[in-house]
């Protein structure tokens, strides 16, 4: 609308979604578990969702959560298995701002 591009993406991709207790209440709406879940576990639902999931998945990474080390570390082991997808050529990986411009170029006018 206006050149302005709207991303999907889901609440399950989303870190901050699972990392922070600011999210609680939305958490506990949805039917997950209200407290903020452990960066190892995050980790795994994001590694599963990428090898099993279809379709569109948007990843939202917040930068300031990673100075966590504990979630710093499943960062990178998520990074690394995009990577791997990436080459094998079993997904198209992109940086969000990509995505949207290829997503804009391809929206009806």
């Amino acid at each position: 609308v206006g050149g302005l591009v709207s991303v999907p993406f889901s609440w399950d991709l989303v870190d901050a979604y699972h990392l922070m207790e600011h999210f609680g209440d939305l958490r506990a709406g949805r039917g997950d578990a209200a407290a903020a879940a452990d960066p190892g576990t995050v980790g795994e639902r994001f590694a599963a969702a990428l090898r099993d999931g279809e379709g569109v998945q948007t990843i939202v990474l917040h930068p300031f959560l990673m100075l966590d080390r504990a979630w710093s570390d499943q960062v990178r082991r998520l990074l690394a298995m995009l990577g791997e997808l990436a080459r094998a050529g079993e997904a198209w990986v992109v940086p969000g701002g990509h995505f949207a411009q290829w997503l804009g170029a391809a929206a009806p006018e």
